[in-house]
């Protein structure tokens, strides 16, 4: 899997040079030419031809696709369409982000073509790449997880093409907007609800490419500190791993004698997997465990007992997105967005002693 997954990302980076329409090599001299065997070729060339990198006909050879044919929703990729580069397409805030920008778009007469990266950065570039090589209106994405993002500034910078980032902005000497939520006060809501459930030990816990493991969640810590409430180390728990392993280290804290009465998690995913732990370690969620979740997503009700969450309106902030987008006048000097969107509490079951 590894050969296969090195052979794509090299061969991306090489078809991206190429013009549209460029025809490669037979297979069998591409496997020559990358040293791998002719069925890693097979594969590899497959998947890219699904997702549009190429095209291949029937009995004439493999293509460079084209962009601006190739990953457009509803009509050629023009100076009236949008790109919407998103770290994942889930059940959590992608679903929400992509319908306020449709729909704020639509307003405005413009497309929007939704571009998946699934956390990886390099994707995440290449996805810029083929938008500004398309000649889009300009791009609404998000600081990338891995990196500080410089590069992907840089490359929109270049091609003078407008964006504005969604929830947070990368380290870059290049000005452009940003459109997000509060997320001090996502702490504060999350442990003033617990508090005025009954709860009063309470952690956090996360499983995300973000993490800082063993860094104290300061806005957490803050918000413990407003309401007098013990901080404990060992209730906060950030890691990046598979959910198992996850699930295995939440159980654990939560086996322990001086366990937390009450999560908050970095989204309703995580919350979902507390769920299990919670299990495993013979504890009612509400009654044993106070969990709540952030992003308000469609997985909140499917949960049982339903999961109280934090919400964090992305589809109004992917409205403004659009709407800031539109207001680009002078690339050199971009539209100013001074919105930090205020979170709300939706209270179900999950905090429900």
């Amino acid at each position: 899997m590894t050969v296969q997954k090195d052979l794509k990302e090299r061969l991306i980076d090489d078809i991206e040079k190429l013009p549209a329409h460029t025809k490669l090599p037979s297979r069998t001299e591409l496997s020559a030419q990358y040293y791998v065997s002719r069925q890693t070729m097979d594969v590899v060339i497959n998947t890219l031809c699904r997702e549009e990198y190429l095209y291949a006909l029937r009995g004439a050879g493999t293509y460079v696709a084209d962009p601006a044919a190739n990953i457009v929703m509803g009509g050629g990729l023009t100076r009236r369409t949008i790109g919407l580069v998103l770290p994942t397409y889930g059940i959590n805030i992608s679903p929400q982000l992509e319908k306020g920008a449709v729909e704020e778009a639509a307003r405005h007469g413009l497309n929007v073509v939704c571009c998946v990266t699934d956390h990886n950065d390099r994707k995440q570039m290449s996805h810029l790449r083929r938008l500004v090589n398309s000649n889009c209106a300009g791009v609404l994405t998000m600081a990338p997880d891995g990196s500080d993002g410089r590069d992907m500034a840089a490359l929109l910078h270049a091609a003078r093409v407008p964006v504005v980032w969604l929830l947070s902005k990368p380290k870059s000497e290049y000005d452009a907007p940003v459109i997000q939520y509060n997320d001090i006060s996502v702490s504060t809501l999350s442990v003033q609800h617990l508090y005025n459930q009954g709860y009063r030990r309470i952690g956090y816990v996360c499983n995300h490419i973000s993490a800082q493991p063993g860094m104290p969640n300061m806005g957490l810590t803050a918000a413990l500190r407003m309401l007098n409430l013990s901080i404990d180390p060992t209730w906060t728990l950030q890691m990046h791993a598979t959910d198992e392993i996850f699930i295995e280290q939440v159980a654990r804290m939560l086996s322990h004698p001086n366990r937390p009465d009450a999560l908050t998690c970095f989204n309703d995913t995580v919350a979902a997997s507390v769920y299990e732990a919670a299990r495993r370690a013979g504890l009612r969620v509400g009654a044993d465990l106070g969990v709540i979740g952030k992003d308000n997503s469609a997985l909140c009700d499917k949960l049982s007992p339903a999961l109280s969450s934090v919400e964090t309106h992305c589809d109004e902030i992917a409205r403004l997105a659009v709407q800031t987008l539109l207001q680009y006048t002078d690339f050199e000097h971009p539209p100013q967005a001074p919105y930090c969107l205020e979170p709300d509490i939706v209270a179900r079951q999950s905090t429900n002693r």
